[in-house]
């Protein structure tokens, strides 16, 4: 027997992991149609496996066919010096169909076309490590479809159940894995008296694992044509298709490539994947799903598979088609999971996952409810080998709803858009949080009721090693846009909420989740929600915007920026915008503005929030009706900048150590306003902004809660009121019956607090402005924080400010003359 650590130059490092190979290529089992393969006396190289055998059945309802399994290589013979191992048989191929000819059962398993493919063989093992395993063969193809005429059966022409289902199957590992298998639907349909359930499902398998490179996923698709199902007398009909490509093949050694994952793509612009035809209820769901990357310890791992699902319906133009009494539509794209890199000793970077889209635009004389959702892959691919590895980013998502209803039917959609999360790295960077966008567009008319509904959520960023100055992944945006219109008398409700993603944290050395300045950025959220209802008194937009806050430590890191608008246009209703953001010593700070409708006005109300990044200019807050904009432990310098024209409140902050007291911490900026107001009954524009803070986590010791009103304008005529609420309880209260009274109130005061203490408190900031002229406007802005009254630099002497204010005004003066 020849030594296996007598190599021809070859490491013994080097021939236990081909080993390691070849016993896992000796351990695969047998399967049903196809054997391993054995050496024969004289040979050097192990046989090839057999072929699986082929399955074919369209006599049968149901119709099952099953493909063999293709046999193992063998393995190289010991004689002659040793041999190479087989290569694997084919996976047999599978057929199945159920046709009009065939009888079937209205109930049950019947009506239902299942094809499954073989898997392919492995490679067989080589006996010396001079010589190659075997490869892989490819899985068997699956073919399914199901045909069935118009029912006259005792069952009232039922066909519940009916279905194509179509499974590859796996490629065969080896020296080489090989594909998976591909996947199809026939042309699928169903006619019938009564109801119709038609499901199609091509799923593709795996590629095999291989020594130098694994195979890729197996194809999905459809033959052609729409799946299509019709009750020809108003029965219910429900027609769905769903692909999911095939997942590529683990690369098994340092030299290896990973297999790539398949796309999935489902209908496309002016088509779609399913179509019915009924006078009663339809439903048609759609769903793509692509393969994940094949993982690896070489430096190559595969592509994520990509997912793409359109559906572009308007019942109003096809020919012969029926107009259902209700629709349903359900449209789903989810991608591939990027492949994981580096699993144990070798270097690596993981993959990116697949991106996503699935876009639907329906239009009918009927009622829709239409639901359209973008997922991208659960996460960007790992890394975690011992020398440096980057993780892969997580995948963008695009969601795109649009639906129409052109004869008083109620119309409601909901958009989803969702970014994957980044990858993990023991020993690199993190990968980017996938961005999630999504729009959702409805139209109605008459009495119906529009309800349109958006949802952008960022994915996390992947967690990165603390280890060589490496950086955790940031957090994806999330983008929501929601526009609903009404041209009747029906309500019209819009809402949109965007969230951004988590910043990853940092592993320290020990693996555990730690935390620094080396994290990545944090995901920032964006909403708009526009309701016009032209006749309707109930018309209602609301946008929510929610940015992600910092994986590292929580005392150093803040959150990215939340914007959020709505527009309401009608009769009547209400408009409300409302953002959130946390970091540091804030745990929440949330911002809200609301409007009421006004006949013939639009009611635009925006928020903000934002922690330890740049504020939100007070100018931008011009022609908006309700405003809240709340900007958590800004900058020194943003803090002295809206200090700068409040003297006397600037002396009782010190801020950046320009003071002589305790250095103060400043918590927070806000503006809260009202512009551009219409008057009428039950005109009240609110203004909004809720604390929760933890003092624990503030940087210069236990100080008071000084509140600092800095400035307000005004024009027009109107009522003002105002409360700060410190834990549930008002300690300020203001009922102004003019603006010039609370222009007075808002105008360079201090309100001091009490001490800040050291337990988590809550403080609310309350505005309500009720205008008596049309296009008024109050605008306050106000300062607060952790701090020592007399702290700050002094406020010049009354006399000193009246000079100033003489000398500003010579100038003034001087500058006409000139002018």
């Amino acid at each position: 027997m020849i030594n296996q650590t007598q190599t021809r130059g070859h490491t013994h490092k080097r021939q236990m992991k081909i080993s390691a190979v070849s016993k896992l290529m000796v351990m695969a089992a047998c399967f049903t149609l196809g054997y391993t393969g054995v050496s024969t006396v004289r040979a050097d190289t192990g046989t090839s496996g057999a072929n699986g055998a082929n399955a074919t059945d369209t006599t049968h309802n149901p119709a099952i066919a099953t493909g063999g399994n293709g046999g193992n290589g063998g393995t190289g013979t010991y004689l002659n010096g040793g041999g190479n191992g087989g290569s694997g048989g084919t996976g047999g191929n599978a057929y199945a169909t159920v046709t009009s000819g065939i009888p079937y059962i209205p109930f049950g398993a019947a009506n239902t076309a299942k094809a499954t493919g073989g898997y392919g063989g492995n490679g067989g093992s080589a006996y010396n490590i001079n010589y190659t395993p075997g490869s892989g063969a490819v899985g068997g193809n699956a073919e399914a479809g199901i045909n069935i005429g118009t029912a006259t059966n005792p069952y009232n022409g039922n066909i519940i159940g009916g279905g194509a289902y179509a499974t590859s199957g796996y490629g065969g590992s080896g020296f080489q894995g090989a594909n998976g298998g591909n996947a199809t639907i026939d042309a699928s349909s169903i006619y019938a008296t009564g109801d119709v359930a038609l499901t199609t499902v091509a799923a593709a398998e795996y590629g095999g694992r291989g020594a130098t490179s694994a195979g890729n996923g197996g194809t999905a698709s459809l033959a052609s044509g729409p799946i299509f199902g019709q009750s020809t007398a108003g029965g219910n009909v429900h027609v769905e298709a769903d692909l999911t490509g095939g997942t590529g093949g683990y690369g098994v050694n340092s030299t290896s490539t990973g297999g790539n994952g398949i796309d999935a793509t489902l209908g496309s612009s002016g088509s779609s994947a399913v179509l019915g035809s009924t006078t009663g209820a339809l439903t048609l769901t759609q769903s793509a799903t692509g393969g994940a990357a094949g993982g690896g310890e070489g430096s190559v791992v595969g592509t994520a598979g990509n997912a793409s699902s359109i559906m572009d319906l308007n019942f109003n133009t096809l020919p012969s088609r029926m107009t259902p009494s209700s629709l349903v539509v359900n449209n789903t794209a989810k991608a591939g999971d990027g492949g994981y890199g580096g699993a144990h000793s070798f270097q690596a970077n993981g993959s990116n996952a697949g991106t996503s889209y699935a876009e639907s635009t329906i239009t009918t004389a009927t009622g829709i409810d239409l639901n359209v959702t973008a997922a991208g892959g659960n996460l960007g691919g790992g890394a975690s080998g011992a020398t440096v590895g980057n993780a892969g980013n997580g995948s963008a998502s695009t969601a795109l709803a649009t639906g129409t209803v052109t004869n008083n039917g109620n119309l409601t959609i909901v958009s989803t858009g969702q970014g994957s999360l980044g990858g993990f790295s023991y020993h690199g960077n993190g990968g980017q949080g996938g961005n999630g966008v999504a729009v959702a567009t409805g139209t109605g008319d008459g009495s119906g009721s529009v309800a349109v509904n958006a949802y952008g959520n960022g994915g996390t960023g992947g967690r990165g090693s603390t280890t060589n100055g490496f950086i955790a992944g940031s957090g994806g945006t999330g983008t929501a846009t929601a526009v609903g219109i009404g041209d009747g008398s029906g309500s019209v409700t819009v809402g949109a909420r965007a969230y951004g993603g988590y910043e990853g944290g940092i592993y320290t050395m020990n693996g555990q989740q730690g935390g620094d300045l080396t994290g990545g950025n944090v995901g920032s959220g964006t909403a708009m929600a526009t309701a016009t209802g032209l006749a309707s008194s109930n018309v209602n937009a609301s946008a929510g915007a929610t940015s992600a806050y910092g994986g590292g430590t929580i005392s150093t890191v803040g959150s990215g920026p939340a914007l959020a608008d709505a527009y309401a246009t009608g009769l009547g209703g209400t408009s409300m915008a409302n953002s959130t953001s946390r970091g540091g010593a804030v745990w929440s700070v949330r911002a809200l503005a609301s409007a009421p409708v006004v006949s013939g006005a639009t009611a635009h109300t925006q928020a903000f929030a934002i922690t330890m990044g740049p504020t939100r200019n007070s100018s931008n807050a011009n022609g908006i009706q309700a405003v809240a904009y709340a900007s958590a432990m800004p900058s020194n310098s943003d803090a002295n900048a809206a200090l700068a024209s409040s003297p006397n409140v600037r002396s009782n902050f010190n801020v950046g150590g320009n003071g002589t007291g305790p250095v103060s911490d400043v918590v927070g900026l806000m503006t809260l306003a009202a512009n551009n107001m219409s008057t009428g009954s039950a005109t009240t524009y609110h203004s909004e902004v809720d604390w929760n803070i933890n003092p624990a986590q503030l940087a210069h010791g236990q100080q008071n809660i000084l509140v600092g009103l800095l400035n307000a304008s005004s024009s027009g005529t109107g009522t003002v009121s105002f409360a700060l609420d410190l834990n549930g309880t008002t300690t300020t209260e203001l009922n102004a019956a003019s603006f010039s009274a609370a222009d007075a109130f808002f105008t360079d005061t201090t309100l001091n607090l009490g001490a800040i203490g050291t337990s988590t408190f809550t403080l609310n900031f309350l505005l309500d402005v009720t205008p008596t002229s049309n296009g008024a406007t109050f605008d306050p802005n106000i300062i607060f924080g952790n701090a020592t009254m007399a702290s700050g630099p002094a406020a010049p002497e009354p006399a000193a400010l009246a000079l100033m204010a003489l000398g500003g005004l010579t100038l003034l003066l001087r500058r006409r003359r000139t002018a």
